[in-house]
């Protein structure tokens, strides 16, 4: 009977530490520099890089682009914040997520500085991949002397990425 005990406890321990180093890294508990991202955000035209900074129980996603067309040269750049609101399962984790992005379009167009807050899902696909989408609950822009604002206007205001975890 001992024997036995003692095999079940091997296996109980063995299968326990694979699931812990197989599990993906909590994204809001890790501190410095914890990934990259590429993102699409609703206000810029294409994806737009950024590094991941972790703060312990939030993150921080900084970032921007440079564009050089033949209109000229539009420069962008932002940061977005993540508090998590809670966990579904071990591959899906919920959040919501307070922005500010400054745009500058080409040709010498007024620059748009918009402020949002976007309520979004993160999905650990590999161990160290992720997938994420955010809607938009409220968003404030500003524009050429114009402040317009939004509640919920999520269909044409998706932000989406993928997520690479150090």
């Amino acid at each position: 009977m001992k024997k036995v005990t003692i095999l079940l406890a091997i296996v109980f321990l063995g299968t326990a530490s694979f699931a812990a180093a197989k599990a993906a890294p909590a994204a809001s508990s890790s501190q410095g520099v914890v990934g990259v991202s590429l993102n699409q955000i609703p206000v810029l035209p294409g994806a737009a890089p950024s590094v991941r900074f972790g703060f312990g129980n939030w993150s921080l996603d900084a970032g921007g682009s440079l564009t050089n067309t033949a209109a000229g040269t539009s420069i962008s750049i932002f940061g977005k914040g993540e508090i998590p609101i809670s966990k579904i399962g071990s591959d899906v984790r919920t959040y919501w997520a307070p922005e500010l992005c400054l745009f500058s379009p080409a040709g010498g167009g007024g620059s748009t500085t918009v402020i949002s807050v976007y309520m979004g899902a993160e999905y650990m696909f590999a161990s160290h991949l992720a997938l994420f989408a955010d809607l938009t609950a409220i968003s404030i822009a500003s524009a050429g002397g114009t402040t317009t604002w939004t509640i919920g206007a999520s269909s044409p205001l998706v932000y989406t990425g993928g997520r690479l975890y150090f």
